[in-house]
This record gives C-alpha cells, structure tokens and sequence, in this order.
C-alpha cells in the first residue's frame, strides 16, 4: 500500500481516505542539491541563501522544532563528501530491529565505550559490557548479560493520580523507579556460511516497566494484578541457522520500530508515542533470510502482541509478521520496513494491523539522523442483533499514527546529545447499535531534549527534558492540554 501524505489540517477521516500514514519530507532542498552539477562550495552557498527547510506535514504551531532539524539536516546533507572521507571505523546506523541473537548492528555512537549500550538482540557486546562467564556454560558458547536501570520523573504539575500517563515506563510521577534488573542468556547462531548450527536465547526482567510487557496466558500466572513491580519473561526462544538463514521458535521482541524494550540500546529515558501502539513481544515463530551484505528479509506468524495463548476461546487464529532492511555499502544509510497483522477479538471480528518504516543515516562522524513513520489500525465490524461485546457496536475503528525524528550528535567519548520531535494523530469511531457514531479525534505532539553520559565504562546517566502537548485534555487524568517532565536514570551494565 502507498502511504500518502497527511496534512493535519484536514480531518482523519480524509486522512484515513487518502491512506494514512505519511512520509513527511516533501521536496526536500538536500535532495535536489544532490542532482545538481556544482561544487560542494557553491551548494552549500545555495542551501544557506536561496533554499529554505524542506516543508513538513505538520501544523504551524508545530514548525518550529522540526523545521529547525530539517534546515540543520538539509545544511549538514552538503557535507556528506567531506564527511565520507573521515575515519568513522563501523558507523553503520542500526540495521534492523532485530531480537534474534544475530545480524543486528548498533550504529558506533550507541555502541562505543562512551556511553552506549548493548542492540536488544546482539551478543557481539560493547566494551562496557562484562559478559558474566560460568566456565561451563562458556565452553558450550553460551553468554550472559544484563543491566539494572533506575531512574525518577518530576512532574511539577503533581498530578493527584501520580501518573504521567500516557507517557510509559518512566509513568510514575515525582516517584523513584526500579524501572528494570535485566538479565539474558542465551547461545547465538553462526549466520557466517558454516552450515547448521543451533542457539537459543531467554531474557528475564524485573521493575516497573514489566507490566507493559506481560504476555496474556504467561507472567499474569505468576505476578499480582495490578502490582507496579513484576516479572516478565520478553523472550524465551530456540534458534536454528544454515548459512544465511536462521529461524526462531518461541517468544521473541518486536521487531516494528526503532525504540526497544530493553532500555540499553535507546538514547532517552522516556519513550515515543509511536513506540507505544507499537508490539512489544510476539510468540510464535520468525525466520530471517539474508540475501546479501546489505539485505536481509524476515518473516513469520504469530498470536498477536503480548499474546502467549488464545485471548478469546473462539479465536485462536495466527497472524502474520513481516520485514526487510536495507543499508548502503558504505554503512551511513538504513532503510528498515515491518509490519505485524492479525484478527482480534471475539470470533475475529477485528483487524489489526501495525508498520513502521525507520530510515536512518550518518551525516558525519558525530551527528546520526533517524526518522520513524509509523501507524496501527483497529477495525471491527459486527452484525445486528448478535453482539459479541459487552456493549453491542456495529462499527469500532481506532487509528494511530505517527511520524518521530531524531537528531544524535555525539560530543566526546563521555557525552552525547539528542532531540526528538513527534507528532501522533488519534481517531476512534464508535457506533453502538441505538445510538449516533461518537468520534474522539485529536493530536498530540512531544519534544524531548536529553543527554547521554558515560560516568564509567559500564555506567550511563540519562538527564532528559520533555514537553508534550495536545489540542485536547490528554495529561493529568485528562485535565490538561500539555506537561512538563524534568526525568534523569541511571543504567549500571554487568
């Protein structure tokens, strides 16, 4: 499906007619420079004077931040050459997101020792990780790793109901959190031409944020309902490889999306709102192919997000998961496309669907871009007089969508900075058999400012400033338009 611009200031419904789900770069003046036959100097000359940002799919009220990336982004685009030529060692962005043990490469500013952290499903550690080694779990190539995060969120609103909701993880207002003890162990796969090995993986996380990652049928037979610590299993996978081929059996992470689960690999302390309608966990089955050094496929089936056994007793039908990854041969340049698609609800009678589209390129040495497009779809219709909810619905649509950038600059070997700008459009329809449709449609946009500190090789502290705003009461318990959030933790890697 082709995904058309959105313009914001049409309704959804236009929006959802004209196919969702932007790519918001529009005629890009980086773009055009590149076609152009002048000098390196004569065109940023052009960019600096006669070329503005390129044009952005958002409103007015909104330009400022993401214009203020795009003019950055189009200025810093006339450097590639020069940038070419630096010594970058393996600066390839991530590749993809990718929870197997294999195949997923980190770009150098997440991974260096200065600071960075460990790609959710990659063994090949960073020098600030110690790889725990029990001599006879080492001979048979099995490794473990993990990590205690914690960290406090201030809301100077001091919302009565604690919650800085619908932020997640860090949810927890002007309160410390455990947010996760983390620890993995598993054997990787050889992907490297060596015929058929076998490997598995198993992740065991306890805190705060495991309750957004509970699987239905799973960890709700162990944790107490409504518990803010618990425990959770993410991933609990065997994985068989040949050659270039490898496919995993059990319960895996998502891979839709840019921002991960585990808090090692992601820059902030808070996390997107595309991240949010986003999977967490699928349990069933991925296999991965890659074709090339610079393409890679994957796909599966699945029960649906968060899903270890049947929700529904009359629905235990298997989704679908898919994906691929590109990246330049000069390793600045990922391309990654996923999606996820399933039949929920009683009988079926709903589908749904998520995708995300990650492009992700180096500029220079120091200064990493990443854009997100990403959108989830719910849509459920029933038949008169045979209502199978507890209030009977004709229709019940709900669309989310979103696009996310983010700007990484890395200053030494100790600090790195990052902004992140988001907009996410929300449109719920709902028509009840003896009553009008009822619609809820609003917008919700977020800009976060953070750093990233190595205070040790195995330590990194993550202060970060958030402000996110709506055109309609969404913080607060839905009293407020907008909030403010001043969020620092701290990640000990063992």
């Amino acid at each position: 499906m082709a995904f058309a611009p959105v313009v914001i200031g049409r309704s959804h419904v236009e929006c959802v007619q004209n196919e969702l789900l932007p790519l918001a770069f529009g005629p890009a003046a980086a773009k055009k420079l590149d076609r152009l036959p002048m000098s390196s100097t004569e065109r940023r000359r052009l960019v600096t004077t006669d070329r503005g940002a390129p044009r952005w799919a958002i409103p007015r009220v909104a330009l400022a931040v993401p214009s203020a990336l795009a003019a950055i982004l189009a200025t810093l685009t006339c450097f590639t050459e020069v940038a070419a030529a630096e010594d970058v060692g393996d600066a390839s962005p991530r590749a993809i997101k990718e929870t197997p043990t294999h195949g997923h490469q980190a770009p150098a500013e997440l991974l260096d020792s200065g600071g960075g952290g460990l790609a959710a499903g990659e063994f090949q550690e960073p020098p600030s990780f110690s790889t725990l080694s029990i001599p006879m779990l080492s001979r048979h190539g099995v490794k473990i790793v993990g990590w205690l995060e914690q960290g406090v969120t201030i809301n100077p609103s001091c919302p009565e109901d604690r919650s800085n909701l619908p932020v997640i993880f860090n949810d927890q207002a002007n309160d410390y959190q455990l947010n996760q003890l983390w620890i993995h162990a598993g054997r990787p796969v050889r992907t490297d031409g060596h015929g058929l090995d076998i490997g598995g993986r198993i992740d065991l996380t306890y805190g705060t944020d495991s309750h957004f990652t509970t699987a239905h049928g799973l960890e709700d037979s162990w944790n107490s309902p409504g518990s803010p610590m618990q425990l959770a299993m993410p991933q609990l996978y065997a994985e068989v490889a040949l050659n270039r081929f490898t496919m995993v059996f059990g319960r895996y992470l998502t891979p839709i999306g840019y921002e991960y689960t585990p808090a090692v690999p992601n820059f902030f302390y808070s996390h997107s709102y595309n991240f949010r309608f986003e999977p967490g966990t699928f349990t069933g089955t991925l296999a991965t192919y890659r074709l090339t050094d610079q393409l890679q496929l994957s796909a599966g089936f699945q029960r649906g997000a968060q899903t270890w056994t049947p929700r529904w007793p009359d629905n235990d039908r298997v989704g679908v998961v898919a994906g691929g990854c590109w990246s330049g041969r000069d390793k600045r340049t990922a391309v990654q496309l996923a999606m996820s698609s399933n039949r929920r609800g009683p009988a079926g009678v709903y589908s749904e669907n998520t995708y995300a589209l990650v492009f992700q390129r180096h500029l220079t040495a120091r200064l990493h871009y990443v854009f997100e497009q990403a959108g989830y779809q719910n849509v459920g219709h029933m038949t008169p007089g045979e209502p199978l909810l507890a209030e009977p619905l004709l229709d019940d649509v709900d669309f989310r969508y979103g696009t996310c950038q983010y700007l990484f600059y890395r200053i030494n070997t100790a600090w790195k900075a990052g902004v992140r700008f988001s907009w996410n459009g929300y449109y719920h329809l709902q028509r009840p058999e003896d009553r009008r449709r009822q619609v809820e449609n609003y917008n919700v946009y977020s800009a976060t400012f953070g750093l990233n500190w190595a205070a040790r090789p195995s330590v990194v502290v993550r202060p970060e400033i958030r402000i996110d705003w709506s055109d309609q009461p969404r913080f607060d318990a839905l009293a407020e338009t907008d909030q403010l959030l001043l969020a620092v933790d701290a990640i000990l890697k063992f």
